[in-house]
C-alpha cells in the first residue's frame, strides 16, 4: 500500500522539495471564501489512522484500535461507533461518515445518528484508498490498483497507478474518471474537486468538473514537486512534502512554512475548515496528534516560516539568530540521486538566504562523470558517496572546487572522526567533499529476549556462527529475529569482501576463492531474490507478520516480540527510541574483517559552476545546522558525543554502542562495482552453476577494470 510503502521508500527514492513558482491560466477565478472561524483542535485520540471532520467542527477518527469515534474539537468524547474496525477511510458528505470497507471491499455509508451502516458499493477493488472526498453531489476516491506495482520516474515521480473514481452515494454507481498520473485530491468548501498530478513531465494544480467530468489546469507548481497532501482554498495552497507543511500564496508567490519537521502520508491526513487546517502526521514532538492551524493566524505572523521549526526554545533562537543576518541570495541547483525528502532545503534558504533548485541525477554514475568532464555550468553541487564510480572519478581528476579557504569546513572536518576526515582530503591534499551523513547495518537486540532464548552474544560476531544461529530462531509465533532484507544482508558481506580482499584502485581482483565462492553459496542458494516472496531459507521478516501497521508500529519495532534483528541505524532512529535496545556490529565474514563498514553520502562543488562562492556559502550554511539539513537518515559524524545531545537521548546504552560502532568504522569504498544481480537471478533460477556464476563475476569485474 501507499501509506506503507511510502514510509519504506524514504530511505532510497522518491521527492522534489522546494519553493514553487507558478503560471496561472483563466481557469481559476476568483471564489469567496464561507466566513472564517478559528478552530483549536486538542488532540484526543492516543493512536489516529485517519479521520474526517464535520461541518460543526467535530472530529470523526479511525483509531488504530479500529473503532471510529467522534469527539467534539475540545477532547471530548461523544460517541463510539461499532463494526468500523475495517475502515481505512472516511469523509463527511450530507450528514453521513463514508468510508471505504477494506475487507468486504465496499464503499459504505454510516449513519451518524443511530449508527446503522449500509452498502454504497462493491464496484471499487482497490488495495489503499488514498484519499476520500466529498464534492458536489459525488463521493470522490483516489485508489491504488489490486494488483499495481509501483514505477519510479523523472523528477521524483513515482506512479503507484492511482485511478480516479466518482460514487454516486445515491445509486452507487462508480465511474473511472479516466484521469491520469494524479498523486492527491482535495475537495474545496467552494465544493469543487482539485486534483495534482504529473504530466507532460511537470507538476501541477488541476480543477475537475464535477458535473462536466472536465479538467483544467490551474498552476504549475514543478518547483514543488511529488506531494501527497494538499489543500486549495481561494489561491492558498497548502502541502505536505513530508518534511514539513507549507502554505503558498498562489496569488503573490509567498510561502510561510506552517509546520517542521513532520511527515504526512497522504491527502486523508490533511482536511481543511472555515479558514482551519486540520492535519496530522509523524516525526513530529506530538507525534500522531491532530492540529489545527488558523490561515489569518499565520498571515499576521511575520515569522510564520520559523515559529515551529523546534520547540526548544534554544534552538529556536539559534535559528532565529542565523535567520536574522540571512537575505535573499539566489539559489543553488544540487544534483542528488537519491530521495529529496531527506535534504531539508527550508532550512537552508532560512539560515543562508540561499534557495535550493534540486536536479534529478536520474544517470548512472559514468554519465554524470561524463557530464562534469564535458564542462556542464548548470550544476553547482553534486550529492553521491565515496563508493561510487563518480567520486573515484571527481578524484582521480582533480574535477572539484578545493574546499581549503573555508575556515568553517576546516573547522567542521576537524570535529569529524579522522577516518570521515580523512575521507574528506583528496590525495592532493584539497578537501574536496562534505560529508552529509552516516548509517550503518548493525543487529538491534532486546536483552530480556536475548537471554530468553539462551544467544552468547558471540555467535553474532561471524558470519558462520550467526547463520548457525538463525537456523535454530523460531519461525512463527510471537517471539521472532528479523532479516529484512536479505539482498541487503548478502550486499554488506560482499562489500566486506572487497573491502578486505580485493583493491580496485590498483586493478587487482579476485572472486574465483574457496571463501567468496562459499559465500556466495550461503547467501544466494535456496531462494529467489526477484519473486514476490524473496526470503532466504535462514531468515525471517517482519513482513510476514505484517498486520496493516504503520512501519513505526509493525513487528520489528516491537520490543515485546523481537529477539534481534538486522537493520540500519537510520532506520531504527527515526521509527523508534532507542530505550531497551542494544546493538551489535553486522556479522563479519571473517577475523580478516577488522572494522565495521559505513556508507556515508557528501557533497562536492562543480568546477564548472557559474555559483561557485555561493555553492560553497551553501555548504557552509549546512555545517551550522548538521541535524536538521539532513532530515531522515542519521548523521553520526562527530567525535564529540555532547554533538548528539539535542538530537539523540545519549544516556541510552543503545547511543554508546552505536557510536563505538560508527568510531570504529571503515567507509565503503568499492568505487562503483557491483555484481550484477542478473548473474545472481541466473544462479538462483539454475541457469548457472556455482562455478559458470562465479567465473562470470570474475570476468565482468575484469572487463570492468579496464574499460
Amino acid at each position: 500500500m501507499r501509506r506503507y510503502m511510502l514510509c519504506g521508500l524514504l530511505l532510497i527514492i522518491i521527492l522534489l522539495a522546494g519553493c514553487s513558482t507558478s503560471d496561472k491560466n483563466d481557469a481559476g477565478g476568483d471564489v469567496k471564501l464561507p466566513s472564517f472561524q478559528k478552530i483549536t483542535v486538542s488532540n484526543p485520540a492516543s493512536e489516529v489512522v485517519t479521520f474526517t471532520v464535520s461541518p460543526d467542527g467535530n472530529l470523526y477518527i479511525l483509531e488504530a484500535g479500529g473503532l471510529l469515534t467522534v469527539y467534539k474539537n475540545d477532547g471530548t468524547l461523544m460517541h463510539e461507533y461499532e463494526n468500523t474496525s475495517d475502515f481505512i477511510a472516511v469523509c463527511w458528505h450530507d450528514g453521513m461518515v463514508y468510508a471505504y470497507d477494506a475487507v468486504k471491499q465496499q464503499i459504505v455509508a454510516l449513519d451518524t445518528k443511530d449508527g446503522s451502516i449500509k452498502k454504497i458499493t462493491d464496484e471499487l477493488k482497490a488495495e489503499e484508498i488514498l484519499k476520500l472526498a466529498s464534492a458536489g453531489e459525488y463521493i470522490y476516491a483516489l485508489a491504488v490498483p489490486e494488483v499495481h506495482n509501483y514505477e519510479l520516474g523523472p523528477n521524483g515521480y513515482i506512479n503507484f497507478g492511482e485511478i480516479l473514481y466518482r460514487i454516486n452515494p445515491k445509486t452507487g454507481e462508480v465511474i473511472d474518471t479516466n484521469e491520469t498520473n494524479i498523486i492527491a485530491i482535495y475537495a474545496a468548501s467552494d465544493g469543487k474537486l482539485y486534483y495534482y498530478a504529473y504530466r507532460d513531465d511537470a507538476y501541477a494544480l488541476y480543477t475537475f468538473g464535477t458535473k462536466d467530468g472536465k479538467s483544467a489546469k490551474l498552476y504549475n507548481l514543478d518547483d514543488i514537486g511529488y506531494i501527497t497532501a494538499f489543500v486549495y482554498e481561494n489561491d492558498y495552497f497548502i502541502y505536505s512534502d513530508h518534511e514539513k507543511v507549507v502554505m503558498l500564496n498562489l496569488s503573490d508567490n509567498t510561502e510561510k512554512v506552517i509546520e517542521e519537521p513532520i511527515l504526512i502520508l497522504c491527502g486523508n491526513d490533511m482536511t481543511f475548515l472555515k479558514g482551519n487546517i486540520i492535519y496530522f502526521g509523524y516525526y513530529t514532538d506530538k507525534p500522531n496528534a491532530i492540529n489545527s492551524v488558523y490561515i489569518e493566524d499565520i498571515n499576521r505572523n511575520s515569522h510564520a516560516d520559523i515559529s515551529d521549526i523546534d520547540n526548544d526554545d534554544k534552538k529556536n533562537k539559534e535559528y532565529k539568530e542565523f535567520i536574522e543576518a540571512a537575505e535573499e541570495k539566489g539559489s543553488v541547483a544540487v544534483s542528488i540521486p537519491f530521495s529529496k525528502v531527506y535534504i531539508n532545503s527550508s532550512i537552508v534558504k532560512r539560515i543562508s538566504g540561499i534557495k535550493t533548485v534540486f536536479i534529478s541525477q536520474n544517470i548512472d554514475n559514468q554519465a554524470v562523470l561524463t557530464e562534469i568532464m564535458a564542462g556542464n555550468p548548470d550544476v553547482d553541487i553534486y550529492i553521491t558517496t565515496p563508493a561510487s564510480y563518480l567520486a573515484e572519478g571527481v578524484l582521480s581528476k582533480g574535477i572539484y572546487v578545493s574546499l581549503n579557504n573555508s575556515e568553517i569546513i576546516k573547522n567542521y572536518k576537524d570535529k569529524c572522526f579522522d577516518y570521515i576526515a580523512d575521507a574528506m582530503t583528496a590525495p592532493s591534499g584539497d578537501i574536496w567533499m562534505l560529508p552529509l551523513q552516516l548509517d550503518s547495518y548493525v543487529i538491534w537486540y532486546i536483552p530480556e529476549n536475548i537471554e530468553k532464548f539462551d544467544i552468547d552474544l558471540e555467535e553474532f560476531r561471524y558470519l558462520d556462527d550467526f547463520l548457525k544461529l538463525s537456523e535454530r530462531m523460531p519461525r512463527t509465533g510471537n517471539y521472532a529475529a528479523y532479516v529484512e532484507t536479505p539482498y541487503l544482508f548478502a550486499r554488506s558481506l560482499e562489500d566486506q569482501y572487497d573491502m578486505t580482499y580485493n583493491n580496485f584502485k590498483e586493478k587487482k581482483v579476485n572472486y574465483e576463492t574457496p571463501l567468496f565462492r562459499d559465500l556466495f553459496d550461503k547467501m544466494w542458494s535456496g531462494w529467489i531474490m526477484y519473486s514476490p516472496n524473496s526470503r532466504h531459507p535462514l531468515f525471517r521478516s517482519s513482513h510476514d507478520d505484517y498486520k496493516g501497521e504503520l512501519m513505526e508500529e509493525s513487528a520489528r519495532f516491537d520490543k515485546t516480540r523481537v529477539i534481534y534483528k538486522y537493520d540500519s541505524i537510520g532506520e531504527q532512529l527515526n521509527m523508534s527510541s532507542l530505550d531497551g535496545w542494544r546493538v551489535l556490529p553486522m556479522p563479519r565474514l571473517n577475523s580478516d574483517v577488522k572494522k565495521n563498514s559505513v556508507n556515508i553520502s557528501c557533497a562536492f562543488i562543480n568546477p564548472h559552476s557559474k555559483n561557485k562562492e555561493l555553492a560553497l556559502e551553501y555548504l557552509e550554511a549546512i555545517t551550522k545546522v548538521p541535524f536538521d539539513y539532513w532530515s531522515y537518515t542519521c548523521v553520526l559524524l562527530f567525535k564529540d558525543k555532547e554533538m548528539y545531545a539535542d538530537r539523540y537521548d545519549i544516556t541510552q546504552p543503545a547511543f554508546e554502542d552505536i557510536y563505538n560502532i560508527v568510531k570504529d568504522g571503515m567507509i565503503n569504498s568499492r568505487c562503483g562495482f557491483y555484481i550484477n544481480g542478473n548473474i545472481i537471478d541466473d544462479y538462483q533460477n539454475g541457469r548457472l552453476t556455482l562455478d559458470e556464476a562465479i567465473a562470470l563475476i570474475q570476468r565482468e569485474a575484469e572487463m570492468w577494470l579496464n574499460e
